[in-house]
């Protein structure tokens, strides 16, 4: 099973390989599909912010008007 990247992320245009381990995460747990992580992998876009924000509501992050941010509120609900 993918893990998730233990820093902070946005969207981006410049490739990340921690945004790509973001994406082999939310591929993994179903929130984002493998096509849609083959649409660009490593590019935290809008695909990846989708995916971001469904397991944010999931989880009950609060996101006070960043929804899809990788950051604190999310990793302290994984963690």
């Amino acid at each position: 099973m993918a893990t998730y990247p233990t820093v902070a992320l946005q969207p981006s245009q410049t490739y990340n390989e921690q945004a790509k381990q973001l994406q082999q995460y939310l591929v993994s747990q179903g929130y984002m599909t493998q096509a849609e992580m083959d649409a660009g992998p490593g590019y935290y876009g809008p695909r990846t912010t989708a995916a971001v924000t469904k397991l944010q509501q999931k989880l009950g992050v609060d996101v006070a008007g960043y929804p899809g941010y990788w950051g604190p509120k999310t990793l302290a609900k994984l963690g």
